[in-house]
């Protein structure tokens, strides 16, 4: 008697028990046999009949490859059967069916339609409709006589021309096993439920013979599972969501330490749950139907989540990865445009692959699109300043008139550019405040970039005393001359000492002449080194700077006052 189950149970793994009708048994043989001899050759849907006659072929042809498996090709899987029940399942349309649930609803179609054609009647298959009698007719569609199952031709797409159980049918197929499983079984049925065995087989990690050892209470169904089923699936989940937080708990360590490969370790752990749960669940623990497509849809959004997130992770580290190289400084502009870069390229991979698992969900990836572009526009609209911004700093990248750490002047300010984000740029001020520019203005703004200097200017004007000699303003211009070309740190061309002026009250010299720095401390130093030397060779010369004009109107009004009392001393009286 155990013998006798397990072996039911191994037919209706593979979802293809089922008997044919007496009447198209010898038929049925020989299409088993034709189908040995041509394995690859598609099913023949050239008509209702022929689609009809394939399907029931097909599982015919599955019913004896399992009746002679032996119990090492049943463990293993079944290979042959599930051959034949895929052909059988290439008899329908299953165009609207998700591409996640494509595999698991076509078999179960199958099943359902085969436990379904064991209860009702149905027409000789020379009484169905075929190529050469409907030579004439403009028939597109043909239902099983008191039934909703139909068979209707397709009209475009690549399988055009061809006739296929329609979607409806495909999408009712449930609905028409609850119907009619409480019907007494047709002449020359070995099983009397199919599909319920078949929620109930676990795979080959799990014996058979264990499961018929548990008490009956847990082969109780519930949502169309058993007890056992539903047991192991809540503590499969229980298992991998513990796991799940134990590898996020530790990536976060990450963030305090060396290691920047575990902060892969979430995204990359809750990939490996996701799909280890989703293979336990159908192919070993066997759950199938409506709890299979809820667990699915809810693990395979949390396997894209989790991939597009370790796609996130991945340009974070990467960008990291350049940016620590001895060439790029991480506050630069360079770094800065690496993480941009890298954050755009992760970001577009992640939203495909998005994408792609909403589409494999049956969610209308059009739609989504389309309203992503309305919602970015009104984003767009409502952030137009933060926009703007980026686009300066974008042009600040591209451009690059000033880099981090260069001393500049922009507008009325001067200080040293300390950071260059994607919003605003920040410096550091003479005064050691710290300034933080929008980059939309920054951008705008003209820059003067004081650290690309290769020289910097020395200029000023020396003021004699309008009493220097000629002899005396000789030796000045003869001395100061020689100590600009004899300085090692001031460029000989051009260096020159000329006078400009001779005014009322002094004697104008320019002293013009670049320092071979881009250091400004640097230059201030070699400026205040010349200053002493050009006074020491003003005073050798024997004259001196002229007093300022001030001085000068203070000292004459002051000996007007000391003649005013003469004046009236010697007046008349």
């Amino acid at each position: 008697m155990v013998r006798h189950r397990c072996i039911l149970l191994a037919l209706a793994l593979l979802c293809a028990l089922v008997h044919a009708p007496p009447a198209g048994a010898q038929d049925d043989d020989a299409e088993v046999e034709g189908t040995k001899q041509h394995p690859l050759e598609p099913p023949d849907t050239s008509s209702p009949r022929a689609t009809f006659k394939s399907f029931l072929s097909d599982a015919n042809a599955a019913w004896h490859a399992y009746l002679g498996s032996s119990d090492r090709a049943q463990r293993a899987g079944g290979r042959e059967p599930r051959r034949y029940v895929r052909r059988a399942a290439r008899t329908l349309d299953l165009s609207q069916v998700p591409p996640a649930q494509l595999e698991e609803l076509s078999v179960q179609t199958v099943i359902l339609l085969l436990d379904v054609f064991n209860r009702i009647p149905f027409p000789a298959l020379r009484n169905i409709p075929n190529a050469e009698n409907m030579a004439d007719d403009e028939l597109t569609r043909w239902a099983l006589p008191h039934t909703n199952i139909v068979i209707a031709q397709i009209e475009e797409g690549p399988r055009e021309g061809e006739w296929l159980f329609t979607p409806q049918t495909v999408e009712r197929a449930r609905e028409f096993y609850r119907r009619t499983r409480r019907l007494p079984l047709k002449p020359g049925a070995v099983i009397e439920d199919g599909f319920e065995i078949y929620i109930a087989l676990p795979g080959w990690m799990i014996p058979v013979a264990w499961v018929d050892a548990l008490p009956s209470w847990a082969h109780t169904a519930y949502l169309e599972q058993t007890l056992w089923q539903w047991v192991l699936v809540l503590a499969t989940l229980a298992l991998a969501v513990y796991l799940a937080r134990l590898a996020v708990l530790w990536s976060r360590l990450s963030r305090h330490g060396p290691g920047a490969k575990r902060t892969l370790l979430g995204p990359a752990s809750l990939v490996l749950l996701t799909t280890l749960s989703v293979y336990l669940i159908r192919e070993q623990y066997g759950v199938t139907g409506t709890a299979y497509f809820v667990l699915q849809t809810l693990l395979s959004g949390t396997f894209f989540f989790a991939a597009a997130w370790g796609v996130l992770r991945l340009g974070s580290i990467v960008a990291e990865a350049i940016i620590a190289s001895p060439h790029i400084r991480p506050g630069s502009v360079d770094g800065h445009l690496v993480r941009l870069s890298l954050r755009i390229l992760s970001f577009l991979i992640g939203l495909a692959i998005v994408f792609e698992g909403l589409r494999s969900l049956g969610v209308p990836v059009v739609g989504v699109i389309a309203g992503l572009g309305v919602g970015g526009l009104a984003v767009a609209l409502a952030a137009q300043s933060t926009i703007e911004n980026f686009i300066g700093s974008l042009t600040i990248f591209a451009d690059r008139p000033v880099r981090v750490g260069d001393f500049c002047r922009f507008g009325d300010q001067v200080g040293t550019v300390e950071q260059i984000g994607l919003r605003s740029t920040r410096i550091r001020t003479l005064d050691r405040s710290l300034l933080t520019v929008p980059n939309a203005e920054f951008s705008r703004l003209k820059l003067d970039n004081l650290s690309e200097r290769d020289r910097i200017l020395f200029r000023t004007k020396l003021n004699l005393r309008l009493e220097t000699s000629s002899d005396q303003l000789g030796r000045v211009l003869e001395r100061l001359r020689a100590l600009l070309l004899d300085h090692p740190r001031v460029d000989p061309d051009p260096a020159r000492v000329r006078v400009i002026a001779v005014g009322p009250r002094t004697i104008d010299l320019e002293v013009f002449a670049y320092i071979t720095t881009s250091n400004y401390n640097e230059f201030l130093g070699i400026r205040e080194e010349l200053y002493l030397s050009m006074i020491e060779a003003v005073e050798r010369a024997g004259t001196s700077f002229a007093p300022p004009a001030s001085t000068t109107h203070l000292a004459a009004q002051a000996a007007a006052e000391d003649q005013r009392p003469l004046a009236r001393a010697s007046g008349p009286g």
